[in-house]
């Protein structure tokens, strides 16, 4: 894909006319987006089943505003904080993410069907924040996540153990620097290992 964004909505951390923190929003960015994606499905032999995507993608700021842009607006000079620099890194977008999952099913001797699943994502490095703010990086990280389902012969039963981010990785998915504002760095990881049984009746 290959694409360009206009009129881009950017905001950052400032200051309201009575000296209240606030959030300065502006239409004045754009920004060309390439990239490739690339998916695989298939069906191995009788029971096994795969598939897999890998996505890159080139984010680059073309116009992203300026002070005079923000003044124009009408903000006083000490609430254009946190102008985005053309050169940085948009926040939130990992240059590369990927998934692998297998599969296996069988039939059981009693008619019934049971199915295997174990999946992975990836995700590369990513700046949450502007004009990459070394304290907005979070580094690349692996999810892994497994599912046993047993169906019933009539297909009207169906009972499945998962488990999500079962290698219980501590991740970072959000991470964002209030320091100017509130003094904090605030950090935000992904769910720790779970496993959970759902039991399903289909009428």
């Amino acid at each position: 894909f290959d694409m360009t964004y206009e009129d881009m909505q950017i905001t950052s951390a400032g200051q309201d006319q009575n000296g209240s923190p606030a959030w300065v929003t502006a239409n004045d960015g754009e920004a060309t987006v390439r990239g490739i994606e690339i998916e695989l499905q298939s069906t191995l032999g009788e029971h096994f089943l795969l598939d897999a995507s890998i996505g890159n993608t080139d984010f680059q700021y073309v116009r992203v505003p300026t002070l005079q842009d923000c003044l124009n607006k009408g903000f006083p000079a000490s609430s254009c904080t946190g102008l985005i620099d053309v050169d940085s890194n948009p926040g939130r977008t990992p240059e590369w993410k990927a998934s692998l999952n297998f599969g296996y099913v069988t039939m059981l001797g009693s008619g019934s069907q049971i199915a295997l699943r174990y999946g992975i994502s990836y995700q590369g490095e990513t700046l949450y924040g502007a004009n990459n703010d070394p304290l907005t990086f979070a580094p690349a990280f692996s999810l892994h996540n497994a599912r046993v389902t047993w169906t019933s012969p009539d297909d009207s039963w169906e009972a499945a153990l998962f488990g999500t981010n079962v290698t219980d990785e501590r991740a970072i998915q959000s991470k964002l620097n209030f320091l100017n504002l509130f003094g904090t760095v605030q950090t935000t990881y992904v769910r720790p290992e779970e496993w959970a049984l759902a039991i399903k009746k289909r009428f």
